[in-house]
């Protein structure tokens, strides 16, 4: 039951993203509705085959657990230092979670994942929380960690979305606003998606090619991008690092969920247009780019499994 609640959690949330994507495009651009609504329904369908194999008898550790407990602290832990790096320190959101997770991969290598999924709560805006509401929210995002630990596991953007499900529950409570994000325009859309599918295909690369695993692949990612974007690209670079740090979560998946590297790239695609299509609402907001990233990863497998079951006769995934 545990696991059916944490994957309830997370699918919640993806398809409220989903749901704030289709409210734009429906005003500005009904081509681009349609297309998020048929990615849409293929995510629903890499849900249920994710539901489908929820195996209740597999769970990592009882909840109430040493293992447990090591998890929420590290996490919880995660989140408090790259808060205090981004508000107390002055360094930019993607560059602190990145040197996060790389210090985590070089250092505390065990609690490597648990360290990097808080990293995405102190990308929160200050604006939005005082310390209070992101202790809780810090609290909430690692009680759901211990509690969705065995599902959608090899999907690039999980931690992001479970750090986003404790942030997002945190400002209801505390009724917190969340800040209004920008329009972009056709030239700032097509870079977008550009970084992005140089994002995604990098992370990937270092973590399946180059085997360093996929922590070590988007930390350096958003490592190099937040330490260099925002300095190049004076007015757009924070925008463009954010984004290329967002779809590097995507290079995260495993080989059984996006099962190459030009996959993956097209994956990006789908990133780069659900953040342009969702940069309206939720602003401020940690691990809003987890969750995106984690939404369009299950388009493109919901995808695959529906094209291998219609046309191939697989069943494998069903």
């Amino acid at each position: 039951m545990r696991q059916f609640f944490g994957a309830g959690i997370l699918i919640f949330f993806i398809l409220y993203l989903f749901l704030q994507g289709n409210i734009y495009a429906w005003s500005h651009h009904m081509i681009v509705l349609s297309a998020l609504m048929v990615l849409m329904v293929f995510s629903m369908i890499a849900m249920g085959v994710v539901l489908v194999k929820i195996d209740n008898k597999k769970a990592s550790y009882p909840i109430k657990s040493k293992a447990a407990a090591i998890d929420f602290l590290s996490v919880f832990s995660g989140a408090i230092l790259t808060f205090l790096l981004t508000v107390y320190f002055e360094v930019n959101v993607v560059l602190a979670s990145g040197l996060i997770g790389t210090m985590a991969v070089l250092f505390m290598k065990p609690y490597q994942v648990a360290l990097f999924c808080g990293s995405f709560l102190g990308m929160s805006s200050p604006e939005i929380f005082d310390l209070l509401p992101f202790v809780l929210a810090s609290a909430l995002a690692s009680l759901i960690y211990v509690i969705a630990k065995d599902v959608f596991n090899g999907f690039g953007g999980k931690l992001g979305t479970i750090a986003f499900s404790g942030v997002f529950i945190s400002t209801i409570i505390h009724g917190k606003a969340h800040l209004e994000g920008p329009v972009f325009t056709l030239e700032e859309g097509l870079m977008i998606i550009v970084v992005a599918v140089f994002g995604a295909v990098v992370s990937n690369m270092l973590n399946i090619r180059f085997a360093q695993g996929a922590t070590f692949g988007s930390a350096f990612v958003g490592v190099i991008a937040g330490g260099l974007l925002p300095y190049l690209f004076a007015s757009s670079g924070l925008m463009l690092a954010v984004v290329m740090f967002g779809a590097s979560f995507v290079g995260m998946s495993n080989q059984k969920v996006l099962k190459n590297e030009y996959v993956v790239g097209v994956t990006g695609i789908v990133f780069g247009v659900l953040f342009i299509y969702t940069s309206h609402a939720l602003g401020g907001l940690g691990g809003k780019l987890g969750t995106l990233a984690l939404a369009s990863v299950l388009s493109i497998y919901g995808m695959n499994v529906f094209y291998n079951f219609m046309f191939k006769g697989d069943e494998s995934h069903v």
